[in-house]
């Protein structure tokens, strides 16, 4: 958070310039009230009620009556229930009753029998701090009814993103993510850490302890203020919780019911009926409780570890954005001890910036957890000054089993595999504890097999990895293994394992690691660009960009830059393509070993050189390269050879590796078939030519690869014409082939009425999905207004008036695949 707190610093800014669109939430309250429903907002001060309220006005018709009832306001109330009372059936009028908190139960017991009777036509908005009490169920009976909670008004990762550009602080993504997990997307609280700098959120006294013990507890009992301070305590609470904590006098069921009525700062957490609180609030209440008195603290502190069991930390594993768990482990050794179980369960991240300030002062334990939190995250450098790995195990100091996994994880990230292979042999085999380390150690080896380019052997670790993970009951572990043989697989052509595993890696509830979704989203990136599906390959791309974040892993990262240079190759776009090439050149040359696109980038580069017209800087960049050596090289050499009119030459790089069968990757022996055919064709042996060329649809069309063809398409189409006549076995194959590269790639700019942007391209590829706009801006993590900006642009440059007709026109440009949706 260290970049938050910097751009927060400097000129004052204006936090009522612009405001957010809450475009989803006003869409929720005109539909209810539309249709002569009732739609209650109910939710913590601060939330943003009053903002979302005058946005619904601002976009109602003009035409819409409404009558205002202020609760605040006692010479309103009457006006809004002679209104409810007299109104017309049939005609459309809208009752807005703001501050519903404050009017007394005698007025809402009147309303709410007005409603029951009102007549249809009638919309209703009750807006409060808590529940108005009114008899729901029997409401229902006359409408819809729309309940819109704390949660709801939440701000997303995106919205605190624009929030903070619209006040001239821009954020980068990390750390506008982990802004918002911290604030529970509470309004009040972004727009303090905007103002006063996020320092704000970790004080034990100052604005936000006086605003959360202050207005935001106003009218709220001082006995149910003393229950939620205890009961803050622990992260997620049920009524053996609360019995355990506050020993209601009315009981455990009523006393949680109440919090839930009262929009108390509580949330729903996980199945059934247990809640939590607000983070923010849940942190001011224990400092609070540990300062008033320090002794009941530690009294429920025992009771609740006595609970949970003597094997447990004493609270529930802390979850949340990177940086939360390992930030709990350095500042309680009781964690600190179970941070290889947090690793296994998938929680533990790079510990956040001020965290690691304090480390002079964590204890060894807290350290360890601490280096155990980088090297997850990918930093090495900085776990190695925070934790001696050569070290011997104290046990009285940092748990063996902890700097055990840290040294195994430095392997790793060293790129060392003989290393790594010795010490995944060599770990023991026992309990489920043992089947759950032995499948991380299985797990990374295999990833670094593909890093590494042995797919063969990675293949075989990750298979383990995931057997392990199963077998020792570990979720997150599993997705990871999955994730990257997923991607593994992709990169050996079995499109259709790569996609079911992506798949299966990112299902379930509970939340994929990280680097599962990274991985699961460019396996999916990477099968939509075999397939030919740029646009789709190019929406995957950009969500894993999303899903890295901010991760220290450099692999990692070049693996997602590498599917973006490919993605964006295909698409044309250049500028962006270099861009992102000099961004994966960087971190090369700091990265601890290459990885597996080591020399796949290099190729790019040269395309892109050689494009720009620096022809010469392109010759030097590929001359460099063995097609002896490499496969890829062999394929772009023989393609330059082809276009030089040199067949000969493609031949001589092709044929070796054909000759051999020394190239089991299936995509790169369908390029290197394609090429052997079109070049046996430019030299006249037609039977050569269509006997490699059949054998390229043998294998590419059981799995729909079609980039191969669609790369050369100049050169094949002509060949792919003569062998429909010369006879195939895969005939239907060969005619969607010849359709999709008979057209232009990508549409010509006169057909369209302007370009479409790259993100345009991306929300496009979406459009055949039944996806809704919220759902295209979940998965492009950006706000629901945005995407309906992008498809307002795109309407109007293919030149249609809604959805069904720019999927029609799009597939006439061949901007997206022929197929139907």
């Amino acid at each position: 958070m260290g970049d938050i707190h910097s751009a927060t610093e400097g000129s004052a800014i204006s936090l009522h310039r612009a405001p957010i669109a809450r475009t989803d939430l006003v869409a929720r309250l005109g539909e209810a009230v539309g249709a002569g429903g009732i739609a209650v907002l109910a939710a913590e001060p601060g939330t943003g009620k009053t903002e979302v309220l005058a946005q619904w006005r601002a976009a109602a018709p003009a035409r819409l009556p409404v009558v205002a009832v202020d609760g605040a306001a006692p010479r309103t109330w009457a006006a809004g229930l002679r209104s409810v009372r007299e109104h017309a059936a049939g005609t459309e009028a809208v009752l807005l009753v703001d501050h519903a908190d404050r009017l007394p139960p005698a007025y809402l017991g009147l309303l709410g029998d007005a409603l029951v009777d009102r007549g249809r036509g009638l919309g209703v908005v009750l807006s409060g701090r808590r529940d108005p009490g009114l008899c729901l169920i029997e409401l229902r009976r006359t409408g819809p009814v729309e309940e819109l909670s704390g949660e709801d008004l939440a701000w997303s990762a995106a919205d605190v993103a624009d929030a903070f550009a619209r006040w001239g602080r821009p954020l980068r993504d990390a750390d506008a993510a982990d802004l918002t997990w911290r604030t529970d997307g509470w309004a009040a609280a972004v727009r303090l850490a905007a103002l006063v700098g996020p320092q704000v959120l970790d004080a034990d006294t100052g604005p936000l302890r006086d605003y959360v013990l202050g207005p935001a507890l106003a009218d709220v009992p001082e006995d149910l203020i003393s229950a939620a301070l205890r009961l803050a305590l622990a992260d997620e609470v049920d009524e053996v919780i609360a019995e355990l904590l506050a020993r209601p006098s009315g009981g455990a069921a009523a006393l949680l019911q109440t919090l839930r009525l009262r929009r108390l700062f509580v949330r729903p957490a996980g199945d059934g009926d247990a809640l939590r609180f607000h983070r923010l609030f849940a942190q001011v209440a224990r400092r609070e409780l540990s300062a008033r008195d320090p002794s009941t603290v530690n009294e429920l502190r025992r009771r609740l570890r006595r609970h949970l069991g003597a094997g447990t930390t004493g609270a529930l594993p802390p979850t949340g954005p990177p940086s939360a768990v390992v930030d709990a482990a350095m500042e309680d050794d009781l964690l600190a001890a179970h941070a290889v179980e947090l690793l296994l369960e998938g929680v533990l991240d790079r510990p956040s910036p001020a965290a690691l300030a304090a480390l002079p002062r964590a204890t060894p334990a807290g350290r360890a957890a601490a280096a155990l939190g980088l090297l997850v995250a990918g930093d090495l450098a900085t776990a190695e000054q925070v934790l001696d790995l050569d070290a011997a195990p104290d046990a009285g100091a940092v748990p063996g089993d902890v700097l055990a996994v840290a040294v195994l994880l430095r392997h790793r990230r060293r790129g060392d595999r003989a290393a790594l292979a010795a010490a995944a042999e060599a770990l023991p085999v026992g309990g489920d504890a043992d089947r759950g380390r032995r499948a991380l150690a299985f797990l990374e080896l295999g990833l670094l097999d593909h890093d590494l380019n042995d797919l063969a052997a990675g293949e075989e670790h990750l298979q383990l990895a995931i057997s392990l993970a199963e077998g020792a009951g570990r979720p997150a572990l599993t997705a990871r293994a999955r994730a990257g043989l997923a991607l593994l697989s992709a990169s050996a052509g079995r499109l259709r394992d790569a996609t079911r595993l992506a798949e299966a890696a990112t299902a379930g509830t509970i939340a994929a690691p990280r680097d599962a979704r990274v991985r699961a989203a460019l396996a999916r990136s990477e099968v939509a660009l075999l397939r030919d599906d740029i646009v789709d390959a190019r929406a995957w791309a950009a969500r894993a960009r999303a899903a890295a974040g901010g991760t220290d892993d450099l692999t990692l990262w070049l693996d997602v830059l590498f599917w973006e240079i490919a993605t964006l190759d295909a698409l044309g776009d250049d500028d962006a393509a270099s861009a992102r090439l000099a961004e994966a050149r960087d971190i090369a040359r700091r990265a601890a070993y290459p990885g597996v696109y080591a020399t796949a980038l290099e190729i790019y580069r040269g395309r892109l050189l050689e494009r720009d017209g620096r022809v010469a800087e392109a010759r030097r960049v590929l001359d460099r390269l063995d097609p002896a050596l490499d496969p890829t090289v062999a394929i772009t050499y023989a393609s330059r050879q082809l276009r030089a009119g040199a067949p000969d030459g493609a031949l001589a790089a092709v044929g070796p590796w054909l000759a051999h069968d020394a190239s089991s990757v299936a995509s790169l022996r369908i390029w290197l078939l394609v090429l052997h055919a079109v070049a046996l064709g430019q030299l006249g042996d037609d039977d050569q030519a269509h006997a490699s060329l059949e054998q390229a649809l043998a294998v590419a069309e059981p799995e729909g690869m079609r980039r191969p063809f669609a790369d050369e398409s100049v050169r094949i189409g002509p060949l792919l014409r003569a062998h429909q006549a010369h006879g195939t076995a895969h005939a239907g194959f060969v005619v969607e082939l010849l359709d999709r590269i008979g057209g232009a790639r990508p549409a010509p700019e006169g057909e369209l009425r302007a370009p479409l942007t790259d993100r345009e391209r991306v929300v496009l590829g979406f459009l055949p999905a039944a996806m809704t706009a919220t759902d295209i801006a979940d998965a492009l993590i950006v706000s629901e207004a945005t995407v309906r900006t992008h498809l307002r642009h795109i309407y109007a440059k293919l030149g249609v008036s809604g959805r069904r007709e720019a999927v029609r026109r799009a597939r006439d440009l061949r901007l997206l695949s022929p197929e139907d949706a």
